[in-house]
Formats: C-alpha cells, structure tokens, sequence
C-alpha cells in the first residue's frame, strides 16, 4: 500500500532528478528497497546492481550511507562520495528522508542516488518535501474519522506545509502529522492516547461541532491554546457510526448502497476474524484488497499494529529474517542484539499476507507451522513467543488449482482459507457511477471538478483491468489536467481508455441528449447502419462520415 501512496511523489521526485545517472528508491524501515524509479535500462551498471529491489541498505551490510543514515538518526542524510564506508561506492551521492507513518512510527525512507554525478544543491528540500507529502498521503487515504488541515497562510492548506489532524467521530485525537506537532507542541506519546486529547483541547474555544460543518471545504480563523492564529478546514469527513456497513471503496469513506451481498460477505468476515479464524480475500489486481483488510483490522483490533507483507516483494534470500525475525549470530552480517520480525511485530494485531500465492514454496511450510502452533521462533533461537494476532492473506491467483498442480502447499491453502471473500472486478459492480462521484469529490479540493456526460459513460463501459486502483489513477491525473475551468476533457484520458473505446467515443460525442433509456449499443447500431444505408454499404465512406478508421468500423462489425 504504501508503494501506491508514493508513486507520485516518487515520480515527481524522479521527474525533478531526471537523468540516467539518477535513480529514485523507497525503502522499508529496515532499509529494503521496496520501489525504485528511473531510466534502469540507460542507466550505467555500476548505478543498477546495488539499487535493486530487496537489497538491504542496512550499515551492518553496507556501510555507511544516505538511507541507512536517515533510517538510523530519524533526519534527512546527504552522504556523498568518499562519505561513504566501502570505497567501491565512492562514487555515489545520495540524499534521503526518513518517512512516518500515521502514528509518528518509522515507516521507511526515500532516497535520490546518483553516480558520478554531482548533488543538485536542492536535492534534499525535494528529497524532504516529497517524504512530507507522503506522509500527508498516508493521513488523506486513512479511513479512520476526519481530517482537518490547517497552517498560518491558508494557501499553503493542501500542500506539504500543511497541518493535518486525524480525529474520531466523537473529537478524539488519532494523529498529527509532524507540522501539526511543531503548532500544537504535541508528543506522539500523547497522541497514542487518544482517550485523554480532545480537538478542543487544541484551542481556545471548544469548535469541533463548528469546525465540522462551517469548515466543510473552506478554511476559517481559529486561534490555537498558544494564541496563535490558525486557518482550518475539514478535509474529509467521518464515514458514519461504528456500526454502519464497511465499505468497498478504495479508499472513499461513504459505504457502498448498491453492493448488499458484499457488505454482506464482510460482516461475516468480521464475525469469522473474532474467532480467530483467518480469512482470505479474493479478486483481480486492484479490487482493494489491502483496503478491504485494513477496515477489518480497524473494526477488530483498532490502534493495534496492522502489519502487511507483501509476498510477492520480499527478496527470497531475506525473506525468513524479514518475517520471523533472527537472533544475534545467527548469519553473518545480523545485526546487534537481532530483530523482530513481521509476524512477531504484528503481536496483538493483524497479519495480512498480501499477494499469497507468489511465496516462495520453501517458506510455506514454516508459516504453516507458525500459524498451526500460533508460535514465533527468530531465526537462530530456542525461545517460541506465543501469538495473539487476526490473520488475513489476499490473492489474485487460483490458490485451490495451485494447490492441485503442486504450486501451492494444499495444508497452507486449507489454513488459510477459513473464510473466502471474493471481491468483484470493478466491471462486474453496479456502483462505479458513485464511484467516479466519490472520487471526483476527494479531487475536488480546489472547487468542483465537473465531467461531461459522454466521458462519464465512456467510463462506465470501460473493462478497467487495473479495477478501482485504475479508476483512481485515471481520475487523478484528469483533475490535475482538468485546468482553470475544472472540466475534464477527453484528451486528459490515457490512450488505451479512448483507443479501446473508440466507437463509443464517437458515438457519445455526436450525441450529448441521449436518454437514460436509449443503451450505448442501441445508439451504436443506429449511427453505424444509417452511415452503412447512406453509403450504399461503402465502409471507407461509412467509416469517414462517423470519424473513424475503417479498421475500427471493421472490430465493431465483427462483434
């Protein structure tokens, strides 16, 4: 998930250092490269092999360097050159940021390098920024209450400067994002507590009733407890009471009115999870599995650590010490005293085993053990920490045809599969007119974002292979190109979406008063045989009248 959340700031961070002696990395909080951008093909050699994913960055392994630095001392790093331990990298230069996570917690770093290149001067205030912005994504897609945003100059609500609050329904504090500390004075200790600070307590006046209805998408003056003069707006409201029915949205907060049996199929989840029984989830890539798991986590075992792993990420080499963890000695290189691994920090939470189905076979026998006897034991120890943890696992695959051809432990699959939760491809939803709606309103910040009706049913026949996660993507960046006059234009479209729809296009932009009754394949087959009927059955000429290629007259009458 939080790959997803980084992309573009890593992009844009990437676009900013753009050169084939660059590359743009996102580490783990042990220092794994988990996501790295740049031009790898152009890129010399000698920059690729040590910035490959499942590397760790680790100063047991390496020696001193940016990453390593920033995940140690928790501040932004600059190690250039000879800086750096081991001479053969002395030809390096990187800039790195450590990024938190919602409840102030080390969450991983992210990371410019170069190789004989010198360090662009502001190399590190982007490097920093982008980190900030990050961790403002992790608090926008949280579905935990509402968001407030907030800074002296109310121009700079929205950007990395900001503020931002996470609050329950009922005014108790959740989290702050570093900015947010530094007005407030706050103590992420404190925070943890969310019984004893209240939004009012911020403040001079108690205002969260007002904050949430007058402040709702337009920043007003608030004075804080120090006296300092604050701009405020709600960002994103609270998804309702605890016991509405969760939604399948990625990541809106409104649950879904149109997906009864699903809602359905996680309550049951829920009840299954309470027992103890694991639960798996099953869909295409980008259903909102990891979503889906987080809402559980949150109904179940609120403000306990929610620990995802991603199975398909994880180097092989690492990947025992980064799940079970290992005791000083135990390989070379390991560091001082051990370390946790994934499952043992996931005590008194949730496990979710995302991506399944890639784990390497030689692992599955161990987890099986792990998750029979409920026992952890480090790599290279005797002591066995028994364990209290909900287990949830996400797949794409077909785990029982897996299982059958010899791919896929069949005990493994049988423990794991207590529960099956199969989540519908977005073509297969009834809903996704509300959710482009829900989408558009969480872009909407800078004022409303308006979609032409043809577009708006061009995306509703639309397949979406890459689901909601796609939808998303796509809505994003039209907004962002959406310009002064806030409309999304066909041309702010990704060109598979337009080219694999290019008679609909056609036909939706010919015709903007269709009726609710009149189907997109009805108007098709009218436009196509009176273009036919005037042209005495002449594709080239039928196809140049409707604005079209006769190649892609020719795909629709082959239907």
């Amino acid at each position: 998930m939080v790959i997803d959340i980084a992309s573009p700031d890593i992009a844009n961070l990437w676009n900013s250092m753009r050169s084939p002696n660059w590359v743009v990395l996102l580490a783990s909080a042990d220092g794994t490269i988990l996501h790295t951008a740049g031009n790898h093909n152009d890129a010399p050699k000698e920059l690729r092999l040590p910035l490959q994913c499942g590397r760790r960055l680790a100063e047991t392994e390496i020696g001193t360097n940016a990453p390593a630095v920033a995940l140690s001392e928790l501040e932004v790093s600059v190690i250039q050159g000879a800086e750096h331990f081991l001479e053969e990298l002395s030809h390096f230069s990187c800039a790195a940021a450590p990024v938190f996570g919602l409840d102030g917690s080390l969450t991983g770093v992210l990371d410019v390098t170069g190789f004989n290149s010198n360090l662009d001067p502001r190399a590190l205030q982007r490097v920093s920024m982008a980190a900030r912005s990050i961790e403002n994504r992790l608090f926008e897609v949280s579905t935990i209450g509402v968001l407030f945003g907030m800074h002296e100059d109310p121009r700079l609500i929205g950007t990395p400067f900001q503020g931002l609050l996470l609050v329950r329904d009922d005014g108790r504090m959740v989290a702050a994002n570093r900015v947010a500390k530094q007005m407030f004075n706050l103590d992420q200790n404190i925070i943890r507590d969310g019984q004893t600070v209240h939004f009012d307590q911020l403040f001079e006046q108690d205002l969260f009733a007002t904050a949430l209805d007058a402040g709702r998408g337009v920043p007003f003056a608030v004075r804080t407890g120090f006296g300092t003069r604050l701009y405020i707006v709600s960002l994103r409201h609270s998804p309702g009471p605890a016991g509405s029915k969760l939604p399948v949205v990625k990541p809106g907060n409104h649950s879904t009115r149109n997906d009864a049996p699903i809602d359905a199929l996680l309550e049951q989840a829920e009840l299954v999870l309470r027992r103890g029984i694991p639960v798996l989830l099953r869909g295409e890539t980008g259903t909102g599995k990891e979503w889906v798991a987080r809402r559980l986590h949150e109904r179940i075992r609120p403000g306990k650590p929610f620990i995802a792993i991603n199975c398909s990420a994880i180097a092989e080499s690492l990947a025992e010490a980064e799940l079970f963890g290992y005791e000083e000695g135990a390989y070379t290189g390991s560091r001082k005293g051990g370390a946790a691994g994934k499952i043992e920090k996931a005590q008194g939470g949730t496990l979710f085993l995302d991506e399944i189905g890639d784990m390497p076979l030689a692992l599955q026998s161990r987890l099986l053990r792990t998750l029979q006897e409920r026992t952890n034991t480090r790599i290279g120890g005797h002591h066995e920490l028994k364990l209290d943890l909900i287990v949830l696992s996400a797949t794409h695959r077909d785990l029982k045809r897996m299982a059958q051809d010899g791919a896929f432990r069949e005990d493994l699959y049988f423990r794991l599969n207590g529960f099956s939760v199969p989540l519908p491809a977005l073509r297969n939803r009834n809903d996704i007119a509300e959710l482009i709606d829900r989408l558009l309103a969480e872009f909407s910040a800078d004022g409303p974002i308006q979609l032409p009706d043809h577009i708006r049913s061009l995306m509703q026949v639309y397949d979406w292979p890459g689901n909601i996660r796609e939808l998303r993507h796509v809505l994003e960046v039209a907004c962002a190109l959406a310009g002064p006059g806030r409309v999304i234009q066909l041309d702010s479209l990704p060109e598979e979406l337009v080219e694999n729809n290019k008679m609909d296009v056609i036909m939706l932009e010919k015709t903007t008063l269709m009726s609710a009754a009149e189907s997109l394949e009805g108007l098709k087959e009218s436009w196509v045989s009176r273009a036919l009927y005037a042209h005495n059955g002449n594709i080239s000429a039928a196809a140049k009248s409707l604005g079209v290629s006769r190649t892609t007259l020719y795909k629709y009458l082959r239907r």
